[in-house]
C-alpha cells in the first residue's frame, strides 16, 4: 500500500510537469505565431508596391530604356555675347546646353545612388566648388538596356546600406520625384522611379521585420 502511495505521488508530479511543459509550449507557439503574423503584416505593406514596380519594369523594352539616353535639353538656354570686331561688327554667339528634363535627371540621379554608381565631379555654381553629377555615369549604365533592367531585378534589396538610404531620402521627399510627375516625361523613368520608391519602402519594412524573424527562430529552437 505504501508503495502504491509513493507511485501515485510520483505519477501526479510527472503529470504536473507534463501539463506545465504543454502549457508553456502552447504559450510559446502562440507567441511565435503572433510575431510571425505581425512580421507578415509588415511585409504585406511593402510587397504589393514591390510587385507593382517589378511588373512595371517587365513591361519596358529596349527602346523605352534607350530613349532615356537620348534626352537632350528641355529648353534652350541662349547665351548672348557680343564681341567687337574692328569698329562696327558684332558676333552673336548662341550656345545650347544639353541637359535632360528635370524629371529624367532626378530619376537618373536616384537610380545611380541606389546602385552606388560613382558620380562625375563637375563645376558648381560657386567658383572652385565641384558637385556630384550623375547624368553621364547614369547614361553609361543604360548603355545595355537588358543588362541594366536585369540589375534592377537582381538588386539586393535586403542589404541596402543606410548611407544609400540617407542619400536617396531627399529624392523620396521631393514632390517632383513622384510617378505621376515623372510619367509626364518618360515611360521608362516612371518605372525606374517606382522601383526606387519600392526599394526605399522595402528597406524600412525589412529592418522592422528582421528582429521579429530572429524572435521567431529563437522560439522555434
Amino acid at each position: 500500500m505504501e508503495q502504491i502511495k509513493k507511485d501515485s505521488v510520483v505519477g501526479n508530479e510527472t503529470k504536473a510537469v507534463v501539463q506545465t511543459e504543454e502549457k508553456e509550449a502552447t504559450i510559446k507557439a502562440k507567441t511565435t505565431q503572433s510575431i510571425a503574423d505581425d512580421a507578415q503584416k509588415d511585409l504585406d505593406e511593402a510587397l504589393p508596391m514591390l510587385d507593382a514596380a517589378l511588373a512595371s519594369l517587365k513591361s519596358l523594352n529596349k527602346t523605352d530604356v534607350t530613349e532615356v539616353r537620348t534626352y537632350n535639353m528641355c529648353a534652350v538656354f541662349v547665351i548672348v555675347t557680343f564681341e567687337r570686331i574692328f569698329t562696327n561688327f558684332y558676333f552673336l554667339q548662341v550656345r545650347a546646353l544639353q541637359r535632360p528634363p528635370m524629371g529624367v535627371k532626378l530619376v537618373i540621379d536616384a537610380v545611380c545612388i541606389m546602385k552606388e554608381v560613382k558620380p562625375k565631379k563637375v563645376p558648381g555654381d560657386k567658383p572652385g566648388v565641384k558637385i556630384d553629377d550623375y547624368w553621364e555615369p547614369g547614361k553609361a549604365t543604360l548603355q545595355e538596356p537588358a543588362k541594366f533592367l536585369d540589375s534592377l531585378f537582381k538588386f539586393d534589396r535586403d542589404n541596402i546600406p543606410d548611407s544609400v538610404i540617407s542619400k536617396i531620402q531627399p529624392y523620396i521627399d521631393n514632390p517632383d520625384f513622384s510617378t505621376e510627375n515623372i510619367a509626364k516625361v518618360s515611360k521608362a523613368c516612371t518605372s525606374i522611379c517606382q522601383w526606387v520608391r519600392a526599394m526605399h519602402k522595402y528597406h524600412f519594412v525589412s529592418k522592422a521585420v528582421a528582429p521579429k524573424r530572429v524572435s521567431c527562430n529563437l522560439n522555434d529552437s
